[in-house]
């Protein structure tokens, strides 16, 4: 084996298993949050028993991370819990602790939280608690660089255990904190569910040309990963582990539409590419990286590596593929279908706004972004005109259509063009409120209520 082949293979157990106690922490940006699901979270367990529920934030070559820890259970020393009550009823709990259980609870089921909870306060960068191996005494240990001038800030937590002289507890702080591979016991990440049709699968091809589909749901650093198919659990020693793959669950969709976190490598030589890996060859070295810009497949060495930087993917979890009929010739808003107004327009373009209610006859269209397509059956070129209804008093009185068209601070005329199964029309800066959308042509009306 030769020296790359050898570095190689000993960064595997490191960059398949990459992670770690606090060495500091500063609050974190929970913007985002909303696109990931319950399977994209992992939970950190250190080798203190302390478990972190959250997301990678960086993966660093030497193994160290940066990790978005959205809660956590920790073990520290008591000095500084005070305010202790006891609640027999999740119910009682103040709101955001009680939201917080509900919003992260397959994590909490981890925990063997018991009917009656006990609450505290406590500062939110505690001493942690370690003991002194070499004297068998209980130290005072600060982490380094536990945000000092933050002491005096303290949180509501959940004691789990207490003893004389330390607490392990339930926070609630989301917090950025960095972490040490040599002191992490397992990262585990659940399984994707069945019903679920997009996400990111791995493939390992072993040393002995085994080849085993599913997900990567454990890594233990230097011991094993566990990758789960089906329900069932397969263990691989880190050292029999030749290559992982990630593969996408749906294969219309890019990989990068359905992968959760947008990836940036950086690589030694200060360049960067972002997009997805989709292979990792620690026999060869070679890694394989899908760039965000042009599907190109670029080809990096491993030993390269510096760190790899995650961030929520905004257009995460991919859209619906909805195929709309326009069989009947069928006029949709977005994938809505419409319904023409029953309102008869008089040559002069006079609408009865009298015969309208507003409330029964509008369509709702959820609004995502700020633009609506419209569309209808293929080879209708008809005009479009989109009118917001700026002075809702219309609506008792006859109206003519050219006054609204003209009073309208935001009317948009588009003439529709070809794009698959139909033609479109989009129309832009679109916001809340009540809508006109005109089909000239047909002489086809439509009131939208955008929400």
């Amino acid at each position: 084996m030769n020296i790359r082949l050898h570095i190689s293979k000993a960064l595997a157990a490191i960059l398949i298993a990459a992670s770690a106690p606090s060495l500091g922490a500063e609050e974190m940006d929970t913007t985002n949050l909303s696109n990931l699901r319950p399977f994209d979270y992992e939970i950190v367990v250190l080798k203190d028993g302390s478990r972190m529920y959250g997301y990678t934030g960086t993966e660093f070559a030497d193994g160290s991370i940066t990790f978005n820890t959205l809660i956590s259970t920790r073990l520290a020393h008591r000095e500084g819990l005070e305010n202790q009550m006891k609640y027999t009823s999740r119910e009682q709990l103040p709101g955001f602790i009680r939201k917080s259980l509900k919003r992260y609870e397959p994590f909490v089921k981890t925990l063997g939280l018991k009917e009656t909870i006990q609450l505290a306060t406590y500062p939110r960068y505690p001493k942690l608690f370690e003991p002194d191996v070499e004297n068998d005494t209980v130290a005072d240990s600060q982490a380094a660089s536990n945000l000092s001038g933050e002491k005096g800030i303290v949180e509501k937590i959940i004691v789990l255990e207490e003893s004389l002289d330390s607490i392990r507890y339930i926070s609630f702080t989301p917090k950025t904190e960095t972490i040490a591979y040599a002191d992490i016991d397992e990262r585990i990440n659940p399984d994707l569910p069945p019903n679920i049709n997009y996400g990111i699968r791995d493939r390992v091809i072993t040393s002995d040309g085994k080849t085993y589909i599913g997900r990567i749901t454990r890594r233990r650093p230097g011991r094993n990963i566990v990758i789960t198919s089906d329900g069932t659990d397969k263990t691989i020693p880190i050292e029999n582990v030749n290559i992982t793959e990630r593969i996408g669950t749906d294969p219309a969709k890019t990989i990068q539409e359905q992968a959760p976190f947008i990836t940036r490598t950086v690589f030694k030589n200060g360049r960067s590419v972002i997009g997805t890996i989709i292979l990792m060859d620690y026999e060869t070295g070679d890694m394989k990286i899908i760039s965000n810009t042009g599907n190109d497949t670029l080809h990096r060495k491993i030993d390269n590596l510096e760190r790899r930087v995650y961030e929520i993917n905004p257009h995460y979890p991919p859209k619906k593929v909805v195929r709309l009929d326009y069989s009947a010739a069928q006029v949709y808003a977005d994938t809505i279908l419409l319904t023409p107004m029953n309102v008869k327009i008089s040559k002069a373009g006079i609408i009865d706004m009298k015969k309208i209610d507003l409330e029964q006859d509008a369509i709702a269209i959820p609004l995502s972004g700020d633009s609506i397509t419209v569309s209808v059956p293929i080879g209708n070129r008809s005009a479009m005109t989109l009118t917001w209804l700026s002075d809702q008093s219309n609506f008792s009185s006859e109206v003519s259509l050219m006054n609204l068209l003209v009073k309208s601070p935001a009317p948009q005329t588009r003439i529709a063009k070809p794009a698959n199964e139909a033609t479109i029309c989009t129309f832009n800066s679109i916001k809340k409120g009540y809508y006109i959308l005109s089909l000239l042509e047909s002489e086809q009306f439509y009131l939208l209520r955008v929400e």
